[in-house]
């Protein structure tokens, strides 16, 4: 500390002081001593006021330059990094947002030229953190109605400029160890799966008067998610169900709510290795009417897989489109037509934190939760499987 400052400190409500700052002493820090032989024939308030307002002046003014420089200098830096991406200026104010954020806002792509197909009124806003909007859905795969065909082959509706080989990482090894080593290593009693659903108030045809959305749990998506967690625990797969409803308050802040959760189970249980995030798609004819999406009974289902081209830094995303290549196959399989084709997006949702992270679509806004429910069934043997290895 220097001789001419002090310190402050700001306490917190318990009384503690915790916070800690400097506060310069008064003017007598630019005041001094004048030699006597100099200041002789001139009053003696004047001898010590005039050097006082100059110092002033001066530090003022270097102060100022030096801010000056500091400006231009940052903004030069800055441009020249930003000449050095390529970013659409449509999505610029995103890529800073998502910056300043420290990545927990991510940038999402223009929606132009992709339909609608949001059940909820959702009011516009200059920026959407990380509200996606709804995929645009192949005409081969919009039928309430699907014959008994043998499986479908194995394809991709894509959002971003990458081409990944599904085909080939449907076949590649799995990077979560099997069931047995993560007992071995974390304990037979630790959670391995972590299931959530950041638009929990998402429902079915029953609640079509309140827009497709409801707060009541037994009848949204977080009853189609209690029952893929209750099926995975009577295999003996630890799992951890969060049924906090992160859209009730704020939808555009729902994955940023929801990567808090996240990143908290995370750290409590790093045996967790998939998270899987529990929704249901609201698809449209092209008269505008909503889809059913429903085939014998079951809702038809879809993986959402988000990369790195939104600016999250989610290198590892084709871990998690491997997985969801291999469980799209493996539920074709069991009920061909069931899958509607995975779909590829830039945002990431926040998989980036596992490599066993997916958005699970089950059926849309117009079907039944009857047939949501027979789904989530069939997906919680297909994931027992995959996680037992």
């Amino acid at each position: 500390m220097e001789p001419n400052e002090t310190t402050g400190l700001i306490p917190l409500d318990d009384g503690t002081p915790t916070i800690e700052f400097t506060i310069p002493a008064a003017d007598d820090s630019v005041s001094g001593s004048v030699p006597e032989n100099e200041v002789r024939d001139i009053p003696e308030e004047t001898a010590t006021a005039a050097p006082t307002v100059i110092f002033k002046v001066l530090r003022r003014a270097a102060a100022a330059i030096l801010t000056g420089i500091t400006l231009i200098t940052g903004g030069i830096c800055f441009g020249r990094t930003l000449s050095g991406l390529r970013i659409d200026a449509a999505v610029l104010p995103e890529f800073l947002l998502n910056t300043l954020s420290a990545g927990e806002v991510h940038a999402v792509p223009s929606s132009e030229g992709f339909r609608n197909t949001s059940a909820a009124d959702i009011p516009a806003l200059p920026l959407t953190p990380v509200e996606p909007g709804e995929a645009p859905e192949p005409e081969t795969a919009e039928k309430t109605e699907i014959p008994d065909n043998p499986p479908a082959p194995l394809t991709l509706t894509n959002e971003t400029p990458y081409s990944p080989d599904l085909i080939s990482l449907a076949e590649t090894g799995r990077v979560i160890p099997p069931l047995s080593d993560l007992h071995e290593q974390y304990g037979s009693g630790a959670p391995v799966v972590l299931i959530l659903s950041t638009h929990a108030t998402e429902s079915y045809s029953e609640h079509a008067e309140e827009g497709y959305r409801t707060s009541d749990d037994s009848e949204n998506v977080i009853r189609t998610a209690s029952v893929i967690a209750g099926k995975l625990e009577e295999s003996g797969i630890g799992v951890i169900h969060c049924r906090t409803r992160f859209d009730e308050e704020d939808f555009t802040l729902a994955y940023y709510n929801a990567s808090l959760e996240i990143r908290r189970q995370l750290k409590e249980h790093p045996s967790i290795q998939y998270i899987i995030d529990v929704h249901r798609d609201s698809v449209q004819a092209e008269d505008g009417t909503y889809m059913a999406m429903e085939s014998d009974g079951l809702a038809r289902m879809m993986f959402v897989v988000g990369t790195d081209h939104g600016g999250s830094g989610h290198t590892g995303w084709e871990n998690n489109l491997a997985l969801a290549a291999r469980l799209h196959n493996a539920l074709e399989q069991s009920a061909p037509g069931l899958m509607r084709p995975v779909n590829l997006r830039s945002a990431s949702f926040n998989q980036q934190y596992t490599s066993g992270s997916l958005i699970l679509e089950i059926g849309s806004c117009a079907g039944s939760l009857d047939s949501a429910v027979r789904s989530a069934e069939l997906f919680a043997e297909i994931l027992t499987a995959e996680i037992i290895g």
